[in-house]
């Protein structure tokens, strides 16, 4: 195997290892809001509707991913989805800190999981 296919594997495994445990271990204390999940949804429901729109594109790319994306080369599909996650950040970025509403974050999952299942599909690399 590639010492890169390794370093990847290994990245993949122990950031959400870590980041579960990071989580367990936040629980414990007594500040409210203060875990992995606390900071998400501050940061989703505040301004930062990247993070929903993202979510929903990986899951897409990982979990759905259609035979034949809309776009043949995979780079321009990585490019297209990051500009399209930009665009999301700049329009929070530009709204009013307001709380959004759960309608709203479930269309952005959605918007995401069709962008990442026709755009940036996983079963095109295999």
């Amino acid at each position: 195997m590639h010492v890169y296919i390794i370093a990847v594997e290994l990245i993949l495994i122990f950031i959400p290892l870590g980041m579960i445990i990071l989580e367990i271990f936040l629980s414990f204390n007594n500040i409210k809001g203060d875990t992995i999940s606390g900071i998400i949804n501050r940061w989703a429901y505040g301004k930062s509707f990247f993070i929903t729109l993202t979510w929903g594109i990986v899951t897409g790319h990982l979990f759905l991913g259609s035979k034949k994306p809309l776009l043949e080369d995979n780079t321009i599909s990585v490019i297209v989805v990051a500009v399209l996650a930009l665009v999301a950040g700049l329009i929070g970025w530009k709204m009013k800190a307001s709380k959004t509403n759960y309608l709203f974050q479930a269309a952005l999952l959605l918007v995401g999981l069709v962008l990442g299942h026709l755009l940036w599909s996983m079963n095109d690399y295999v």
